[in-house]
């Protein structure tokens, strides 16, 4: 056996879980080989440092709470949906209106409906990168989950 196949039985030696053949083959290695000395003592090291630490285990009240949270999320999540849907319909639906009945009308002048114009697609054009922008922001956005 090489080294790497006494990396298993070291952990499971240190974890208490090996046999009395496999823990006589692990020590007669031991003698032999400082490299596995030294992960056995680095494996004693992070068992110890692992036992030190204390987990929790949540109340029910946080697992109430934790759902409520999914649903109001969620709900909300939801509701800027059509939100954003109903402005983008709105918004659209305005602009037609818009052009069709003041910017094409036959006593407009043309400096309103070229403005005019101009400004409907100034808007479109923000609220497109603006929701481009979100959702970009919102996909690779690493502290989103970090609560202060």
């Amino acid at each position: 056996m090489v080294c790497s196949d006494y990396e298993v039985l070291i952990t499971g030696f240190v974890d208490g879980e090996l046999d009395g053949e496999q823990s006589q083959r692990l020590m007669s290695h031991l003698k032999d080989c400082a490299t596995c000395r030294k992960e056995l003592e680095r494996v004693k090291i992070i068992k110890k440092a692992l036992d030190m630490v204390a987990i929790r285990t949540p109340e029910d009240e946080f697992w109430d709470g934790y759902w409520a949270g999914i649903y109001n999320r969620l709900e909300r999540n939801t509701g800027w949906i059509f939100l954003i849907l109903g402005a983008v319909v709105l918004c659209s639906g305005g602009s037609l209106l818009f052009l069709r009945n003041v910017l094409f009308a036959d006593d407009t002048p043309v400096w309103v409906a070229v403005g005019g114009v101009f400004a409907i697609i100034g808007i479109i054009m923000l609220l497109v990168s603006l929701i481009r922008e979100r959702v970009r922001i919102n996909r690779h956005e690493r502290y989103k989950d970090v609560r202060r």
